[in-house]
């Protein structure tokens, strides 16, 4: 019997018989990785993951198999060896929440075999979370993969931004040049990304200068300047520089360089491409310039009349200057066939990923503007429209997700909260319904513990999305763990320069550590991005306190 995800109800008493067979062959030998390897795959379809973890442990010290044919083909061409054995195992352990164990078993793998592109994924999924012993393990076993791989950008990389988590900043950033140097002849793609990690290491301590100089090399190592013939295959890496430039621009409060990096980015990728004025639109927003901002949007979308994000974004700056309705029409009535852009709304703190266009997507978005717009009873109605639109059961999904925050932002807790536990009886681990959940729970003042934990799980998903970071923060200031809350909003802070959420959350967070001024230079920012009018009345009254 062929293990898969669907055994039909006949072949599962066979299923059973074999089980049990190997299970016999497991105990006459202990050390036979063909059975072990069949009954952790049995404890896996059957969600039985301790069961699982067991028989992966004894996989692991088995003795190498004699024979694998009839395994491989049984498992689709899946091999029988150590490494398969230690990747099952540390998955299964991350799963379970042991990711320092998870970690070092990965570490392993990676110090043995550099070149294991899997190990090396999972591994930068854990390695965040180890800590202590784990951690300096880790830090040893990708030093010597290093060594055996000195061009390896992902091991690099890793190794770095470990060594920087431990505070050994300064290991980190020599690490980065001396790579940066030794690769920078033979290998220039590779100097270029190195340079890259090391602006972004630069920014996470705001060192703000050697970030943009950083960033401003890597360009310089693949010759990539405004007297450059063509860019052609390095687009999206220009692309991906000037957003880094652009943004710790913006961290730093500096609007003029923010649009020399803008202006740099039209010369060099030519004046028809959109990534310049779509920066520039961004950033017309955020500065309050709306108006201005609106006429950029319709002249490029006399251009790029199918493009579903630029009448995305004209609906919301609609919206922003107070014409809600016509928001809603120009959504209505500007189905974009075939479909162009996904994206996602978003309301303060909490997010919905929102498809390409069409029926199912432009309700959740046309949702989002009555949000954004504060009128409640109008987001709940569309909301409950775009589930009843929904397709299969992820759109559902995320239709109940933009339905809770509707039903919150019009202060209907109880249906919020249900809303999002249906979500979670469909999807247990749904990060965005975690994030969200907890969120509202924070806001209300309930089950503090519990919202952190909702969150935090919601973070072991996605460790770097601002959102949930700013959750976490927000949950830790509420229990009145400061030092912890503004770690985590600096964090977010720096991930999203466009939210008032985060800033507004920052500045209360240092207003009760007694640190008032920079408090104030928070909401101000965060007024400056503020749309909605309950919120800029409080940042106001706040200002003016």
């Amino acid at each position: 019997i062929r293990i898969s995800s669907a055994i039909p109800a006949g072949a599962q008493v066979f299923a059973d018989k074999a089980e049990a067979e190997w299970r016999e062959v497991a105990r006459l030998d202990p050390r036979n990785a063909e059975a072990w390897a069949f009954l952790s795959a049995y404890a896996e379809f059957k969600g039985n993951t301790e069961a699982q973890i067991t028989a992966l442990r004894n996989w692991v010290s088995s003795a190498p198999a004699l024979e694998a044919g009839f395994y491989e083909r049984r498992m689709g061409g899946k091999t029988l060896d150590h490494d398969t054995a230690s990747l099952n195992l540390a998955s299964a352990l991350a799963r379970t929440g042991k990711r320092d164990e998870a970690a070092a078993i990965l570490g392993e793998l990676v110090a043995d075999n550099g070149q294991n592109q899997e190990a090396i994924s999972m591994l930068a999924e854990v390695v965040d979370s180890a800590a202590g012993v784990a951690a300096e393990k880790i830090i040893t076993s990708l030093q010597q993969a290093v060594i055996s791989n000195p061009a390896n950008v992902s091991l690099i990389d890793m190794l770095a931004r470990q060594q920087a988590r431990l505070g050994r900043f300064e290991d980190a950033v020599a690490l980065y040049k001396k790579h940066i140097a030794l690769t920078g002849k033979e290998n220039k793609a590779a100097s270029s990304t190195l340079s890259v990690g090391l602006g972004e290491l630069y920014t996470e301590k705001d060192r703000y200068d050697e970030s943009i100089g950083a960033f401003e090399n890597a360009l310089a190592i693949r010759g990539i300047g405004e007297t450059s013939p063509t860019i052609g295959e390095d687009r999206e890496f220009v692309v991906y520089v000037f957003e880094k430039l652009i943004h710790t621009a913006k961290l730093a409060s500096r609007p003029e360089a923010v649009k020399g990096f803008i202006e740099r980015a039209r010369k060099i990728l030519g004046k028809d491409d959109a990534f310049p004025d779509r920066q520039m639109v961004m950033f017309l927003q955020t500065q309050g310039n709306r108006k201005e901002a609106l006429a950029l949007i319709r002249s490029l979308r006399e251009k790029r009349p199918a493009d579903t994000g630029l009448l995305r974004f004209e609906a919301s700056l609609l919206t922003d200057l107070g014409q809600v309705d016509g928001a809603v029409e120009l959504v209505k009535k500007s189905r974009v066939s075939p479909p162009t852009v996904a994206g996602s709304l978003s309301s303060g703190t909490i997010n919905v990923p929102v498809p390409a266009s069409d029926e199912f997507s432009d309700l959740l978005f046309i949702s989002s503007i009555y949000i954004r717009a504060g009128r409640s009873k109008n987001a709940i109605e569309v909301a409950n429209q775009a589930v009843s639109a929904a397709s299969g059961s992820e759109r559902r999904q995320i239709g109940l997700t933009a339905l809770a925050t509707a039903q919150q932002s019009g202060g209907d807790f109880v249906a919020a909260e249900r809303t999002l536990r249906e979500v979670l009886k469909l999807s247990p681990g749904n990060p965005m319904a975690l994030n969200n959940l907890g969120y509202f729970m924070a806001e209300r003042g309930e089950r503090l513990s519990e919202a952190a934990e909702m969150i935090a799980q919601a973070l072991r998903v996605d460790p770097t999305n601002p959102n949930y970071l700013d959750s976490l923060g927000w949950v830790r200031f509420k229990l009145g763990q400061l030092d912890e809350a503004e770690r985590l909003l600096m964090k977010a802070a720096r991930l999203d320069v466009e939210s008032a959420a985060i800033r507004e959350h920052l500045g209360d967070v240092l207003k009760a550590k007694d640190q008032g001024e920079k408090a104030r230079s928070f909401w101000t920012w965060a007024l400056r991005l503020s749309t909605d009018a309950s919120e800029i009345q409080r940042l106001k009254t706040k200002l003016g306190k």
